[in-house]
């Protein structure tokens, strides 16, 4: 007399279990990745409590997407490193005032403003660098997590058949 087999659901092999487990860990930590640079991005430009008053001088023949920017009004002393300032700005033409508003304590940290405190036009590179990290990670998270429920699919369909 010949028994016969249950036919029991297969298991999903321990490699394909793997996958999952760290496609989902690595979305997650670029979750983690991602906030901690927004806090960073938020942290530094709260900081910026600082303004001074910048005039667009002209624009340089060389680089002409970039403005010069002098800092400071006549008599006034530039708080940041330099008297003049190269930056790719938009909205601007030669003789608009812009507000510069910096980190009494971090001058390099910095961004640039209408006079009107409307919209942000520049952003320097040492708050812009969080700025950037954090949407890559939050991009690298969501591309994760869709390769997850991708595997999860996969692994769920093969055990069906």
């Amino acid at each position: 007399m010949k028994r016969k087999k249950k036919k029991q659901n297969p298991k999903p092999s321990k490699a394909k279990i793997l996958c999952v487990v760290m496609t989902a860990s690595f979305a997650v930590l670029c979750l983690l990745l991602g906030i901690w640079q927004t806090r960073l991005y938020t942290g530094l430009k709260n900081s910026c409590t600082s303004e001074i008053t910048g005039i667009v001088t002209d624009t340089p023949k060389n680089y002409s997407r970039f403005l010069r920017i002098r800092i400071g009004t006549d008599g006034e002393t530039s708080p940041l490193k330099s008297r003049e300032l190269y930056v790719k700005v938009r909205g601007a033409d030669e003789g608009d005032r812009v507000r510069i508003h910096y980190a009494p304590a971090q001058p390099d940290a910095y961004y640039i403003s209408d006079v009107e405190n409307v919209r942000i036009m520049h952003l320097s590179d040492s708050i812009n660098a969080p700025r950037s990290n954090s949407i890559f990670a939050y991009g690298a998270s969501g591309f994760m997590f869709a390769v997850s429920l991708f595997l999860i699919f996969l692994i769920r369909k093969s055990m069906q058949t």
